[in-house]
């Protein structure tokens, strides 16, 4: 019996024109900002490929995450996030926040946790941002690890500078220290 194969998304450099179909995906910006560009390479489940090259945000980082038992992909792009469905090449949504610093998908559930310098934020495959009520003031956040239904995090605290632990209930949403 041969096994489903899933949809696939990885960085990749710019590619040599004509490489791969590609696909140009941008958000509508007041300024005139020079922002960088970083090319996906998606693998549909029947093993077509294709490129999405992604306009950047504010910070640098980039970071690819995949929502469980979906074809939906979000993106990083130097801070902006995207969320495209990789079967049918659509831009499904793109984030208001353009200095994404951490992102991670719920590996059980459809869900994805994504954090900025000013806020922790949660979409699932309702594609409905909701910003979640941090009880902690922080500059940066790193996701760890997903155990027994907990998103382990740590942050450095605003006014002190201390690293902290804290730890996100994924299924009530909810923080405990």
């Amino acid at each position: 019996m041969q096994r489903a194969m899933k949809v696939q998304a990885d960085f990749i450099y710019q590619p040599t024109s004509g490489k791969y179909r590609e696909k140009i995906f941008d958000i509508p910006t007041q300024d005139f900002t020079i922002r960088n560009w970083s090319w996906v390479l998606f693998t549909k489940t029947d093993g077509t490929e294709w490129a999405g090259s992604f306009h950047g945000g504010q910070v640098n980082q980039r970071l690819v995450t995949i929502l469980k038992d979906l074809p939906f992909v979000f993106i990083v792009s130097e801070g902006q996030g995207y969320v495209v469905n990789a079967e049918t090449e659509e831009l499904l949504m793109c984030t208001e926040e353009d200095s994404i610093r951490e992102a991670i998908s719920i590996g059980d559930t459809p869900l994805v946790v994504y954090a900025n310098v000013w806020g922790i934020f949660t979409f699932d495959d309702s594609l409905e941002i909701k910003k979640l009520i941090v009880p902690f003031e922080f500059y940066f956040v790193w996701f760890k690890n997903v155990s027994d239904g907990f998103l382990e995090m740590e942050y450095e605290e605003i006014y002190t500078g201390e690293l902290k632990k804290a730890y996100l209930n994924t299924k009530t949403l909810q923080f405990q220290e």
